[in-house]
């Protein structure tokens, strides 16, 4: 087959292999500057809310309007009920994030605290102890989205004992081991407290914007190149007519 004066040399089915090649290379960069987007936008989101007039949350608040926005929030520590969230890492050192409830007024409904973060220690079978105030207080801070996380294995959520070390932040399994109807929502705790956690908190966890773009960018470049290679095995410039006559 003949393109243009060039000779086509390769087969259907490496072609076919080519293409398919292609698109998924094409796709996996363009997921990976859409994830890139994507975080930029909730940093946007968080910055802006955080120049904002604090809001005040109680029971009936439709908190997931509020997102990124500085609130604060009137109720009492349940010190009795924490969960500390596992796998949290920090400059290498692997830790957990301490959640605490903090029961509103109704005495019914609560929210998730994000009190800052802890290293796991030496011994994973001895959990940090990490002092609560439990008198009625205002706590301020930024509201968040719980994100969603698919898990093959047990969450933890089933376990026994307090505080109890879970890998997600599930409302209803949260819920029925607490008895609370929690917001929807998790509060990164801002205010000062006397307290050794870590509170640095971000619009998203774990790789930043900068980096998926350097995926993408790489994923692109590999499609090109498997492009350029594949033209440069199977193309060769046709012979003009006679050339090869004596």
């Amino acid at each position: 087959m003949s393109i243009a004066g060039l000779h086509f040399r390769g087969g259907w089915l490496s072609l076919s292999l080519v293409l398919l090649m292609l698109v998924l290379l094409i796709s996996l960069g363009r997921w990976q500057w859409g994830r890139a987007l994507e975080k930029e936008a909730l940093s946007s989101d968080f910055e802006q809310g955080q120049d904002d007039v604090a809001l005040t949350v109680e029971s009936d608040t439709r908190v997931d309007a509020f997102y990124y926005r500085r609130v604060q929030v009137t109720g009492h520590y349940d010190a009795l009920r924490q969960f500390l969230l596992d796998n949290r890492t920090r400059d290498g050192v692997a830790g957990y994030n301490v959640i605490t409830p903090l029961v509103l007024a109704d005495g019914k409904t609560a929210l998730l605290v994000n009190r800052g973060w802890t290293p796991v220690g030496a011994d994973r079978t001895q959990l940090p102890e990490i002092p609560v105030n439990t008198q009625l207080m205002r706590v301020s801070g930024t509201l968040a989205p719980v994100p969603r996380v698919f898990l093959l294995g047990d969450d933890g959520h089933n376990g026994h004992g307090w505080p109890r070390v879970v890998q997600s932040l599930d409302y209803t399994a949260m819920e029925q081991t607490t008895g609370y109807r929690f917001l929807r929502a998790q509060l990164w705790l801002s205010a000062p407290a006397d307290d050794p956690l870590i509170r640095e908190w971000s619009a998203y966890y774990g790789i930043t914007p900068e980096r998926h773009r350097a995926y993408a960018v790489q994923w692109f470049g590999l499609a090109t190149t498997l492009l350029i290679l594949y033209a440069a095995v199977t193309l060769r410039r046709s012979k003009p007519k006679g050339e090869n006559q004596s």
